[in-house]
């Protein structure tokens, strides 16, 4: 199993159990050091200062490799991040993201969708805006 970083809308343990995939242990986490950024699709940056949130959750590297395989997120790259959960812990993670030269665009109903997912998994109302910014 490893362990993964998702900020867009994988942070959705639901949609991605509709996939097929078998989420486990899965927690609400910040990534400080990375901001959010959305066009077509969303990806994170590192800024000073800045911090994204989103959850960590268990995964098979097959499964990994075959959410990374679909129509849109192909080009997304696995980096070694290391997350904050809300206990206070820090957790060695991957998260893949889009190199910021791929980001183009921009995409409201993405970011309505993330904004939604957000408030559901109970993420910080300034974050929240952060990410309504976007639509």
């Amino acid at each position: 199993m490893k362990v993964a970083f998702f900020y867009g809308l994988f942070m959705d343990k639901a949609s991605l159990e509709d996939q097929g995939l078998k989420p486990a242990n899965v927690r609400l986490a910040s990534l400080p050091g990375y901001q959010l950024r959305i066009g077509e699709r969303a990806t994170l940056v590192s800024q000073e200062g800045a911090c994204a949130y989103g959850t960590v959750m268990e995964l098979e590297e097959d499964e990994l490799d075959k959410l990374y395989a679909g129509r849109g997120v192909e080009d997304y790259v696995p980096v070694a991040v290391k997350a904050e959960l809300m206990n206070g812990d820090s957790i060695e993670a991957i998260s893949y993201v889009l190199p910021l030269s791929l980001l183009s665009g921009s995409n409201s109903e993405y970011a309505t969708e993330l904004a939604a997912i957000a408030k559901r998994l109970g993420l910080a109302n300034r974050y929240i805006g952060e990410i309504e910014a976007w639509v």
